[in-house]
């Protein structure tokens, strides 16, 4: 499998995985459509270096599903109507924009304070493709395109929506030519692939999954929030995030001693003595390095 370029995404902490910059590039908002739920009233505005170390507590924001606008068009314009249809029915908070990758993804967006319609893009982004669709794709080039753009967008949980259209055997290519297609993207490629018998039954995935982001996301303290961050770094473990988060509960405390007049020698060695488990063992100095390069970086991680 190749190793992806990438870093959790923690909404209420103070650094996103993807700089802003990044996060733009994927999530333009400079469109949106009235079909949709929720009116997209998202700034298009410049934000400076300074505003990425930004933080949204918990219950400040809501998880919201953004839907490609050029998913709107194209051959398939009946199946996406049902689809936007089936969202609008299942009560899905929606935005419709343009997205320079994927077809779906999910943003947190601040619902109170200055931070109000400002957002933070979670971890999961979708390509729905219909089979004949994805045969198509296969033949022009634009496959392996849109997946080069997928994998190198640093987003962590790329998934695969595959959905069944009418007999395979009225494909563009042979059916086991589209079906090692699939296998390597999630074999080699490491995509999640989920299949789905109908556009409707798509809309049923993408309600699922809003449904789970929000119970996931929403139900979380900073504190947790934190955690769950620190135990996607290699080397770390349930035990030593927990002593990490016991002496600097969020982030922003972490961010506020890293900005301090310490040397950088200091600042990579603050937590290395942190005491960890029963017998209070330091954590060391790998991971306490580990953990400034990702919080005191400002440019993204490569």
């Amino acid at each position: 499998m190749r190793k992806r370029p990438c870093l959790e995404t923690a909404l209420s902490t103070a650094k996103a995985s993807l700089t802003l910059d990044e996060m733009k590039w994927i999530v333009d908002a400079t469109s949106s459509n009235s079909g949709s739920q929720t009116e997209d009233k998202t700034s298009s505005a410049t934000y400076s270096q300074e505003d990425v170390l930004w933080e949204m507590a918990a219950y400040s924001y809501d998880v919201i599903l953004c839907v490609d606008n050029c998913e709107l068009g194209g051959r398939d314009r009946e199946g996406r109507d049902i689809l936007l249809k089936e969202l609008k029915k299942n009560n899905v908070s929606f935005v419709v924009r343009k997205l320079q990758v994927g077809d779906f993804l999910w943003v947190a967006r601040g619902n109170t304070g200055m931070y109000r319609g400002r957002e933070l893009m979670l971890d999961y982004i979708v390509e729905r493709k219909r089979m004949d669709d994805l045969a198509g794709s296969i033949i022009d080039g634009r496959f392996h395109e849109q997946k080069f753009r997928l994998w190198n967008s640093g987003v962590k949980n790329v998934i695969y929506l595959i959905e069944k259209y009418g007999s395979n055997q009225h494909l563009s290519i042979a059916e086991d030519t589209l079906n090692q297609a699939i296998i390597n993207t999630q074999v080699i490629d490491g995509f999640h692939v989920k299949h789905t018998g109908s556009t409707r039954e798509s809309a049923a995935y993408l309600t699922l999954m809003t449904r789970q982001l929000q119970s996931v996301y929403g139900a979380m303290t900073v504190t947790e929030m934190f955690a769950k961050q620190l135990l996607q770094l290699h080397g770390m473990t349930g035990e030593k995030a927990f002593a990490i988060t016991q002496t600097y509960a969020t982030p922003a405390r972490l961010l506020e001693l890293y900005s301090s007049g310490q040397s950088q020698k200091q600042k990579e060695d603050l937590v290395a003595a942190t005491g960890c488990g029963p017998l209070h063992r330091p954590l060391g100095t790998s991971l306490s390095k580990l953990l400034y390069m990702l919080y005191a970086t400002q440019t993204a991680l490569k």
